[in-house]
């Protein structure tokens, strides 16, 4: 049992809070008293531990924010007490209204208190990946003001849950740069005036070539936005991943893979296939500096085209492409070297799939271009991809037999021999078995690649963004109605802005930790950390104080972890972080 601990002598300790000696650590906790008829009950709700004597609090404790006279209800374990104490609150409840201040005025020193962890995190990841300057230099002439906007609108689309700009209290209680994000008929101008600003997404892009270093491995990826408005030309119908056909935009992101650095943007047509802007993008990477520096570009299936690729090695870019199973080449190799894909010396180990490399050329006769083809093979993919296939046919046969002969498209004809109406369909064994052969097969093809594990690796990482890259562009483009041309290109700046500081912070929990080698995306999300860093406030006290709260050694690691060890240690330093007067010193330099 060590010696007594001065509790007044706690840094933090909560007003009312006891503590309490457990093996090999100071516990601190709120006890609640009460009598019900003539007997007495204690009970005990544990907020945190003491450390180097200041109070660490714990999840409950920052989650809740309890306190010794007002305990969450869910906790009181005695039903007789509960009902006690939800009476108590009801009649709190209609005798007085609950309102939440907000800072009216950031230039008046009055008394707020702002979440702050996230939006410090993702604006020290703009600043670190030199986004800001870029942006407001190259992009938007060193105009401070511009750039502050913009970049608030990326924030919030990167911190908030809701689309709608400060129509909420959870965009009220979020600290952005200086005085906060615009209202959403502000954001609207604001999107307006930037998408009238000639060569905005050009300009960017070459800043941004600029950062990169030989080598480098780049991931592009596209996404279609439905866009309902009559005014934007890019808007055409095209179809969804659900099958249904709709009015959409073609959002086509590059990033850096190495770094975690976005780099630029582009909008096309929403029934502009992937591979017809293979021509646009590289003009676009020209433009960059991209052929000087080496760097090599993974892209998926869908942008596949034989005579953009003869070109993309004319001009030195090294490209990892993905190939559809029914490409020629793929085919004679699952054909002509079927057994390999069974034998344990092609196994990738602790990827889930077998290897086999091989070569073919593309572009002309007279001038071809010979590139190394890899082709997989995943037995979970094949079995689960033939187990959707069947599932698939017992539902059309059902909805067949009762009538639906709309159940059974085109496409899957194929699997059945004549079909009748009326008459129940009669599988074609063969042609399944047939279809069936190159399931759980993919492919990559490469110019510069040699070595079937780094294909796979490197076009792995890129698959990971994909993934996150569309879930990003929701809050992006739904958080402003789009009503002009110049006000979309507007938009699609600041949803590339947001999604670039959470593209960087997916790339940095990607890194090893102490703990884990698959980093903190092994414990989270990215928004699950950054609603994890939100519980981190800022306040300014009446009396001109400034501190921060909810900050524990947890968090602090986390910054770390990331990359940005002591972002979390000061106050000041975060209100800098979030100032404008740093971001115009950041401008001039």
């Amino acid at each position: 049992m060590p010696e007594k601990l001065d509790k007044s002598q706690v840094i933090g300790l909560p007003e009312g809070a006891a503590i309490q000696f457990i093996k090999d650590k100071w516990y601190v906790f709120f006890a609640y008293c009460y009598r019900l008829g003539e007997k007495r009950y204690q009970e005990r709700d544990y907020i945190g531990t003491i450390k180097d004597n200041e109070f660490v609090p714990n999840d409950y404790y920052i989650d809740h924010h309890p306190d010794r006279k007002h305990r969450p209800l869910k906790n009181w374990k005695n039903p007789e007490k509960a009902k006690i104490e939800r009476a108590k609150a009801e009649r709190a409840l209609q005798s007085a209204k609950i309102v939440q201040n907000q800072p009216k005025d950031f230039a008046r020193n009055e008394p707020f208190e702002l979440s702050v962890g996230a939006s410090a995190l993702l604006m020290q990841s703009l600043y670190n990946s030199g986004m800001v300057e870029d942006l407001g230099k190259a992009a938007l002439n060193g105009n401070v003001s511009l750039t502050t906007h913009c970049v608030n609108l990326a924030l919030h689309t990167a911190v908030t849950q809701k689309a709608t700009y400060l129509a909420s209290a959870e965009s009220c209680a979020i600290k952005f740069v200086g005085k906060g994000c615009l209202t959403s008929q502000r954001a609207s101008e604001l999107h307006q005036k930037l998408g009238s600003i000639d060569g905005l997404e050009f300009n960017l892009g070459k800043a941004r070539g600029l950062r990169l270093s030989k080598g480098d491995l780049l991931a592009l990826d596209g996404t279609r936005v439905d866009c309902s408005s009559d005014n934007i030309s890019l808007a055409e119908v095209g179809k969804r991943k659900d099958g249904t056909y709709g009015k959409q935009l073609n959002f086509s992101v590059l990033f850096n893979a190495t770094t975690g650095h976005c780099l630029s943007y582009r909008l096309y047509s929403g029934n502009c296939p992937d591979n017809l802007t293979m021509s646009d993008f590289r003009q676009l990477w020209t433009g960059m500096g991209i052929p000087e520096k080496k760097v090599v570009i993974v892209v998926d299936r869908g942008y596949y085209s034989a005579d953009e690729f003869a070109k993309l090695d004319s001009d030195g870019i090294g490209f990892i492409a993905g190939a559809k199973t029914n490409l020629k080449a793929v085919r004679e190799v699952i054909e002509e070297h079927n057994s390999e894909f069974y034998e344990a010396k092609n196994l990738l180990r602790n990827r889930g799939c077998y290897a086999v490399s091989s070569r073919y050329s593309i572009g002309s006769r007279q001038d071809p271009v010979d590139l190394n083809l890899f082709v997989y093979r995943s037995p979970v993919n094949e079995m689960s991809q033939t187990d959707e296939l069947y599932e698939r046919l017992d539902r059309i046969e059902q909805a067949w037999l009762d009538g639906d002969t709309d159940a059974l498209a085109d496409n899957d004809r194929v699997f059945y021999k004549a079909p009748v109406p009326g008459e129940p369909l009669v599988r074609d064994e063969e042609q399944i078995t047939q279809y069936c052969y190159t399931l759980g097969y993919f492919a990559f093809s490469s110019n510069v690649v040699t070595d079937v594990v780094t294909c796979y690796d490197d076009y792995s990482f890129r698959n990971e963004i994909e993934v996150f890259f569309k879930q990003q562009k929701r809050n992006g483009f739904h958080c402003a109605r789009v009503q002009s041309e110049a006000t979309l290109k507007g938009l699609a700046l600041t949803t590339f802005i947001g999604t670039a500081a959470t593209i960087d912070i997916l790339h940095r929990m990607r890194r090893p930790t102490a703990k884990t080698a698959k980093g903190l995306r092994n414990n989270y999300t990215v928004p699950e950390l950054l609603t994890k860093l939100s519980r981190v406030h800022l306040v300014h006290s009446a009396s001109g104080e400034m501190y921060l709260t909810n900050v524990t050694s947890r968090e602090k690691d986390i910054v770390a972890a990331l990359g940005f060890p002591g972002l979390l240690d000061s106050a000041e330093y975060v209100d800098k972080l979030l100032s404008v007067s740093y971001l115009a010193e950041r401008l001039k330099s």
